[in-house]
C-alpha cells in the first residue's frame, strides 16, 4: 500500500485554514501581525513591503506573488520600508465593509493573511515539525501553483462571495499551506528546513515510510536500516540529524499519537494496543503512561467525559 508521509502526518493534526483578512497599504505605513495559535501566512498579492521577525538579521523585501509562513509567536513586522520596523507599528484600524484593513491613504501594496490552526494537543506537533520561516518567492521554480492558488483565494474573498465561501475558502487554504511546503522543501537548506529536509533523502524517507505503512510491524533498528539500504550507524546518526531522535524513538511516538487518536474515538484499550503493535495490553499501558504522563484507560475515559485538561506529548521529536 502506498503511503503519503506528510498527508498521514498532517491528517493526525486536524488541520484547518483560514483567511483574516486583506491588508491593503498606501506610502507610508508598519504593522504587527501576531497569532499565538495559528501558523501564520500572508501573499502579496500587489507592490511590496518589507518584513522583519525576531531572529532574521535583517529585515527581508516581500514582493507581489511570494508567500510567507511564519511558524513563531513572536509578532510579524511589516512596513512601507526597513527603517519603518522598529518604530512602534501602527494601531490595527478598523476593517472596511469588504473586511479589508486599510493602512494610510491609497493602495500601493496588497496582501491577503491568514493562518493554519490545528487541534490545542497538536499544536506543538506541527510547530516543532517546521521551520521559523518560510518564504516563497514567486521567482522560484515551481512556485506557478502557489499563484493560481492566492488567485482563486482573492476571488473567493470577494464580498459577495458565492454560496459555501466559508468552506472553499477554508479548503484552498490547506491546499495553499500544502503547496507552500512542497515549493519550500525543493529549495531550503539543511539549515532552515527542520525535519521537512527528510523528503530529500530517500533512503530515510523509505525507512519512515515503512513505519507509517505499518506501525504494528516489530521494527527493529536493524531492519529499518536495511530498509533504508544503510548500515545501522549510518541510519541511525542520519535519522537523528534529521527527525531529531532516535528511529525507535520515533516509532514510539508515532504509535502512541495513533493510539491517542484511537482511544480519543472510543475504541478499548486492549484495541488500540493491538492497532500499534502491543499484544500485551499492560504492555501498551506501561509505554503509554510513560510517553504521556497519563495511562490510557484514564485518558479514554477523560475524552470519552470532554474533561481531558492536558495533553499528551504532541512532538514526534520528543526522547
Amino acid at each position: 500500500m502506498q503511503i503519503d508521509l506528510l498527508s498521514d502526518i498532517l491528517d493526525l493534526m486536524h488541520i484547518r485554514g483560514g483567511v483574516f483578512g486583506r491588508l491593503n497599504a498606501g506610502d507610508s505605513w508598519a504593522t504587527s501581525l501576531q497569532s499565538a495559535d495559528a501558523i501564520k501566512f500572508c501573499a502579496a498579492t500587489q507592490g511590496s513591503c518589507w518584513y522583519h521577525v525576531k531572529g532574521l538579521p535583517a529585515p527581508v523585501l516581500f514582493s507581489a506573488g511570494d508567500v510567507l509562513v511564519v511558524n513563531s509567536a513572536e509578532p510579524l513586522l511589516m512596513g512601507h520600508a526597513p527603517a519603518a520596523l522598529p518604530d512602534a507599528a501602527d494601531p490595527c484600524p478598523e476593517p472596511d465593509t469588504d473586511g479589508s484593513y486599510q493602512y494610510g491613504q491609497g493602495v500601493v501594496f496588497s496582501m491577503l493573511s491568514g493562518g493554519v490552526q490545528v487541534d490545542a494537543e497538536h499544536r506543538n506537533l506541527l510547530r516543532r515539525s517546521l521551520p521559523p520561516l518560510m518564504h516563497v518567492r514567486h521567482d522560484m521554480d515551481k512556485a506557478g501553483p502557489l499563484a493560481n492558488l492566492v488567485r482563486q483565494l482573492v476571488t473567493e474573498m470577494q464580498p459577495q462571495g458565492q454560496p459555501g465561501q466559508s468552506t472553499a475558502v477554508s479548503a484552498l487554504t490547506q491546499l495553499l499551506f500544502v503547496q507552500i511546503l512542497r515549493t519550500y522543501m525543493e529549495f531550503a537548506t539543511e539549515e532552515n528546513a527542520g525535519w521537512l529536509r527528510v523528503f530529500g533523502d530517500s533512503r530515510l524517507t523509505t525507512a519512515l515510510n515503512s513505519i507509517h505503512r505499518a506501525p504494528a510491524s516489530k521494527w527493529t533498528l536493524d531492519e529499518l536500516a536495511r530498509t533504508a539500504g544503510m548500515s545501522r550507524t549510518a541510519f541511525a546518526v542520519g535519522f537523528r540529524e534529521v527527525m531529531g531522535v532516535p528511529p525507535i524513538t520515533y516509532l514510539t511516538n508515532w504509535r502512541m499519537q495513533l493510539a491517542k487518536r484511537t482511544l480519543a474515538n472510543g475504541a478499548s484499550v486492549s484495541e488500540a494496543a493491538a492497532e500499534v503493535g502491543y499484544r500485551s495490553e499492560s504492555a501498551f499501558s506501561e509505554a503509554f503512561r510513560r510517553w504521556s504522563g497519563t495511562a490510557p484507560g484514564t485518558f479514554r475515559k477523560a475524552c470519552k467525559s470532554g474533561s481531558l485538561k492536558s495533553a499528551a506529548p504532541s512532538s514526534l521529536a520528543q526522547d
